[in-house]
């Protein structure tokens, strides 16, 4: 049986978990126990928001009626709300907040899809829908069991929350201030990543090269980068320090170092990173290797001081010698 649910704000109680229709626009909650949500395409689903709250329960699915390429919808699951289906849309904005419970969430959108995940949240699989489009996350809590991210380009934003898999993109983009990734970080295509803090546990691994910077966190595994691109390194821990970390260079890749004491003596990379960080890393030049490692070795703070000491001298001895004459 399937109940249809009209009216612009809705509070579903459906106790015998029925499954619920939306034939109409506006706002719908979700407040009790149901089989599943079915929105119908032949609406501006864009205009549709679902809200499971504290005491929702959706057994299965949160979708539309035709594919899922009509599914432009807006759904946030809070509280204790619990979607053991999927929820998933082309253009659909999904927000995950308190200590809700979701299966799948997933996007597939070239015209802003986009999945929020804060708070206290528990997400079985977080997955880009289908080939050749872009799915865009935003990471600020919770826990995530899986990522199958399979667009053509995958933008992650992550400020905090654990991700207990690998992040993988066609084309990825990881703008990374917090959280930890227990994985690896790869993009069969570029890899363009500014990491700020956090912290990876698996390899980075630009496959046709990096682009961007890392100026603080920590990555325990490998960086690799082949064909091309630019990449800033100025903060950040490489494997806990202990010197286990290989950055594999290929390509035109130019990598960029910013710290003090910096020497390569042979393979071995050491130094001090400007964030204060101890670097020592162990360097492999592929064959194809055409770019660049620069070193940009910065004075002390204490040497700075001692220069401007000096600068002041010799500016005051200049004054006092022209008064004089």
């Amino acid at each position: 049986m399937k109940k249809f649910v009209a009216g612009a704000l809705f509070a579903v109680a459906a106790s015998n978990a029925d499954a619920i229709v939306i034939n109409t626009t506006g706002t719908h909650v979700i407040n009790s126990l149901v089989d599943e949500v079915v929105v119908d395409s032949s609406l501006n689903t864009e205009d549709v928001m679902i809200m499971v709250v504290s005491g929702g329960v959706v057994q299965n699915n949160i979708e539309c009626s035709g594919s899922v390429e009509s599914c432009d919808f807006r759904v946030t699951v809070s509280g204790n709300g619990n979607v053991m289906g999927r929820v998933r849309g082309a253009g659909a904005q999904i927000h995950l907040l308190g200590d809700a419970q979701v299966g799948v969430a997933g996007v597939q959108a070239n015209d802003g899809g986009r999945i929020v995940i804060d708070d206290n949240v528990h997400l079985g699989l977080l997955t880009g829908a289908g080939s050749g489009v872009i799915g865009r996350f935003e990471v600020n809590g919770g826990f995530i069991d899986e990522v199958i991210a399979s667009p053509q380009l995958l933008l992650m934003n992550m400020n905090g929350g654990v991700i207990d898999d690998s992040l993988y993109g066609w084309g990825l983009s990881l703008d990374m201030r917090g959280g930890a990734i227990i994985g690896n970080v790869q993009s069969d295509f570029e890899l363009v990543m500014d990491m700020r803090g956090g912290h990876i546990a698996g390899d980075v691994r630009g496959i046709e090269g990096l682009e961007g910077s890392i100026v603080g966190g920590s990555i325990d595994g490998n960086l690799l980068a082949r064909v091309g691109g630019t990449f800033d390194i100025s903060g950040g821990l490489f494997g806990g320090g202990t010197g286990s970390s290989l950055w594999t260079l290929g390509g035109a890749q130019i990598f960029n170092v910013h710290g003090r004491d910096l020497v390569l003596t042979g393979t071995d990379l050491t130094g001090f990173l400007l964030d204060g960080s101890v670097l020592n890393v162990d360097v492999s030049f592929l064959p194809s290797f055409t770019g660049a490692l620069n070193l940009y070795n910065v004075p002390e703070p204490g040497t700075l001081a001692l220069i401007g000491v000096g600068l002041f001298g010799a500016f005051a001895a200049r004054r006092k010698a022209k008064a004089a004459h």
